[in-house]
């Protein structure tokens, strides 16, 4: 996986390289050194200022193998997203608002791979937010998916859905996921790449909703409908309280 995502991250320059050498070498087969240098010397120059255009280009993926120190920097949140050296992966815990990737914020398709483990209780990822209190995220469990919304720091949940295999709780497993507008993909595979689960979640345009609270603070409960809109947003990991996973391999890319 690394030195496949290597290539892919670094392919225009091993190709720039590539067509330097070539017109250099024809240029200095064809032409006098002197007029061949300076050949070699535009194509150089030329070939640099398109790299470095592409490299300030928005990024149409991103890869964090999770595997040393520093790489959750350019990640927000609260909570614990640390490193852990004897498995050398991250843990998330103790995270109620969970942990995003902002470089994704304005992406609306793409495809969200990373490999977990479950150390306790269950696994949660995030997908759509637009902030921290905004946002999709599902719940994995050894036996089911629990898939929730937050809306102005308000949790709401679906129902569950049961897998057909429990998941071990010893065994790293895949998640693939897949949203393309209002529908989300989810795909757990296990280290044979076998499929284990693979269903379609729509994100609902409205649910009804309870507010617990009226203008005195006295509990009540009133139904209300609620707006929902999530067509586009950033990627991320969270686990509350005693919740421990831990992940690795994470990959994003436009769709």
């Amino acid at each position: 996986m690394k030195y496949k995502i290597f290539f892919k991250n670094y392919k225009y320059e091993f190709l720039a390289l590539i067509i330097d050498v070539l017109i250099a070498v024809i240029a200095f087969l064809v032409v006098s050194q002197f007029l061949a240098f300076i050949i070699s010397l535009i194509v150089f120059t030329l070939s640099t200022f398109f790299i470095i255009y592409l490299r300030t280009r928005d990024r149409s993926f991103y890869y964090y193998p999770f595997d040393t120190w520093g790489q959750e920097q350019d990640w927000i949140g609260r909570g614990d997203l640390k490193f852990i050296k004897n498995e050398k992966c991250f843990e998330i815990t103790n995270s109620d608002v969970g942990f995003i990737l902002p470089k994704t914020l304005n992406w609306d398709d793409y495809r969200y791979e990373l490999d977990f483990k479950i150390v306790n209780t269950s696994f949660g990822f995030i997908v759509r937010a637009a902030s921290l209190s905004d946002c999709v995220m599902y719940q994995i469990f050894e036996d089911h998916i629990k898939p929730h919304l937050r809306i102005n720091g308000e949790w709401m949940w679906m129902d569950k859905v049961r897998f057909e295999e429990k998941l071990n709780l010893d065994n790293w497993y895949k998640l693939v996921v897949i949203c393309e507008k209002r529908n989300v993909r989810i795909k757990i595979l296990d280290q044979n790449a076998l499929s284990l689960f693979d269903r379609p979640f729509p994100i609902p345009l409205s649910m009804k909703v309870n507010r617990v609270m009226d203008l005195e603070g006295k509990e009540i409960k009133t139904h209300y409908l609620q707006n929902i809109d999530f067509d586009f947003g950033a990627v991320g990991v969270r686990n509350y309280g005693k919740e421990r996973a831990l992940v690795k391999n994470i990959f994003i890319e436009k769709l």
